[in-house]
């Protein structure tokens, strides 16, 4: 019986005892040895009826923390009730309480253990119909009675429901105290495992492509489900993780976009990591002899003058959304984590599963950056709904060049959902792996199939080998944008306003600041344009997301490092940022 149930009898329990002592009240009172202790009953009735009335303040503060809403009433006018059994609210309870749940559990067990002791010494039925009193046999009642309601006897049951509610009362009031907190923290963990993760499987991905093909590598960005669970092992946290990723075919089948669902595997020991290892022989990103870049090839018609000292996309994870909500099937597969036999490790993903004529299978192997570090073996899986053959990529300066028809254009609900999640990735990839140039409307791509473009669906892709020329890392080393307090937030606010103006960054900079279109941009003719259309976003769409590309402009945060790479910093990101465009989205009607 869970804790929550055993307070619902100790709650329903409490009545019932004062009731029985009420009979007592109706033994003759010329027994006058017996009217001795017509006072003792009166004070085990007023100190019950105290206790009672601080359980019941006690639980409508409980079960409102629980967020039960009009339920209250119903389950505390019937403690025995079935409201109490209920799966979720015990769910909740646990997860509040955390760690003082199994403290919360005992002192309910001895509240309980207590109450049902006063009743065997009053002679209450376990139906909680009072036994009779045979006023005959009076002397031998008279024996039972000075012994129950004898001040010594009884001192050490009440004192155990006082200190019970006394603990219970300290153990709700803290940890509702503590919760937010608790939660924030919790989150701040997730995300940064999320972060360490993705990047892990970033480098099992090229790890596992053995051939000269040009792949490009994708990452599906979704809102992450979060059911309020608090997790103290990050195995459990990571097990729930998948990554849905989409690889592209090589050579001239640049129209092949295999999907595939990638799932933490938890529990493989050092010793069959290097024996997977050994199995097989390594090639090196590097020494790779890769033709002409897809990539490259794929967005060739993009050029945006952004400039960056460093990687502009540099990243960190602490709010949301690289793990697609979970069907059935692949809730399944997840919950067997850490007790799957070992998998058959994957040389060659390209051959296996890209290029392979064979019927696509459930589960493929295994892949793994092949390092001691932890979580960094993933098991592949076939996607649910995997667009394959006949799917064409295309990118968002693509989409804002394009002048077609306006089913391919960005609405308002989709631009909102769109900069959410942009906004939400650069919190959770690290800059080392999904992005890389400066340019980020050229790393966003999305599905097109039959002239369709799927707008739901937000991929971030990079080129699995890094293509980039010593010459040009050379360049962006010395590049001017190194003035910026923060080039990755400039980066993200110039692509959230192409978002919402729906045009690209060039031609927008062009018309805000004509006297800078004949000089040589740099970070600062790009900051310059940046907080006017930021402003210009602030009055056409709205204070929220005005507010959130306003802050990535001008670094408005009240933190002293204001890196990504810092946790602080992190959380005064999600909270001026993430979280104004996340309650935009809200308001707009979108979960």
């Amino acid at each position: 019986m869970s804790g929550l149930e055993v307070l619902g009898l100790v709650l329903g329990g409490l009545p019932l005892v004062i009731s029985a002592l009420q009979n007592y009240k109706r033994v003759p009172q010329g027994i006058g040895r017996w009217r001795r202790y017509t006072s003792e009953i009166a004070s085990i009735i007023r100190q019950l009826q105290s206790q009672e009335c601080i359980l019941t303040d006690l639980c409508e503060k409980l079960l409102e923390d629980l967020g039960l809403g009009s339920r209250i009433d119903a389950m505390i006018k019937e403690p025995f009730g079935p409201l109490w059994q209920d799966d979720g609210t015990k769910e909740r309870l646990r997860q509040l309480l955390y760690r003082d749940y199994t403290v919360f559990q005992e002192t309910i067990k001895e509240m309980s253990i207590a109450m049902d002791d006063l009743k065997k010494r009053i002679g209450l039925g376990p139906d909680g119909e009072m036994n009779g009193i045979d006023i005959t046999l009076w002397k031998r009642e008279l024996k039972r009675f000075s012994f129950t309601f004898n001040r010594s006897e009884y001192a050490d049951l009440m004192r155990i429901l006082r200190d019970g509610n006394e603990c219970l009362e300290s153990l709700i009031r803290h940890n509702k105290d503590l919760e937010p907190r608790r939660k924030q923290r919790f989150q701040t963990r997730e995300l940064g495992l999320l972060r360490v993760v993705s990047q892990n499987v970033f480098r099992a991905l090229q790890n596992s492509i053995a051939c000269s093909c040009n792949h490009a590598l994708g990452l599906e960005l979704c809102p992450v489900k979060r059911h309020g669970e608090l997790k103290e092992h990050d195995c459990d946290i990571v097990s729930g993780f998948e990554f849905r990723v989409g690889i592209s075919g090589a050579g001239l089948s640049w129209n092949i976009w295999k999907e595939l669902l990638l799932l933490p595997s938890i529990g493989i020991q050092d010793s069959q990591k290097t024996s997977i290892s050994s199995s097989r022989t390594l090639v090196s990103p590097s020494s790779i002899k890769v033709q002409k870049s897809y990539w490259r090839r794929f967005r060739r018609s993009s050029s945006v003058s952004i400039h960056s000292e460093q990687d502009m996309t540099c990243a960190e994870t602490n709010q949301v959304d690289l793990t697609p909500p979970q069907s059935p099937e692949t809730t399944d597969k997840s919950t067997k984590l850490g007790i799957n036999p070992p998998s058959i490790p994957i040389d060659d993903i390209c051959s296996t599963i890209v290029n392979s004529n064979r019927p696509a299978s459930s589960f493929y192997g295994s892949i793994s950056t092949y390092h001691q570090a932890k979580f960094s073996n993933f098991d592949v899986h076939t996607a649910t709904t995997s667009n394959g053959h006949g799917s064409d990529l295309i990118t968002l300066d693509q989409v804002l060049r394009r002048n077609d028809s306006s089913s391919n254009q960005l609405s308002y609900t989709q631009k909102i959902r769109l900069v959410y999640l942009v906004s939400t990735a650069v919190l959770q990839i690290p800059e080392s792996s999904w992005w890389t140039d400066t340019s980020l409307s050229r790393d966003i791509i999305f599905i097109q199939k039959q002239g369709f473009i799927d707008f739901q669906r937000v991929f971030i892709g990079r080129d699995a080998v890094d293509q980039t020329p010593p010459a040009l890392l050379n360049k962006l080393m010395i590049d001017p944008r190194r003035h910026v307090r923060n080039p990755a937030l400039l980066a993200l606010a110039i692509v959230l306003v192409e978002i919402m103006l729906a045009r690209p960054f060039e031609e927008l900079r062009a018309e805000t600041t004509p006297w800078n279109v004949a000089a040589i941009t740099d970070a600062r003719s790009d900051l310059e344009a940046a907080q006017k259309l930021a402003h210009r976003v602030h009055n056409e769409f709205g204070s929220m997301v005005g507010s959130a590309i306003r802050r990535c402009v001008t670094g408005d945060f009240d933190c002293a490092n204001i890196s990504l790479e810092d946790e602080e910093f992190r959380q005064e990101f999600n909270a001026g940022v993430v979280a104004l465009l996340k309650d935009n989205m809200k308001y707009a009607g979108l979960s």
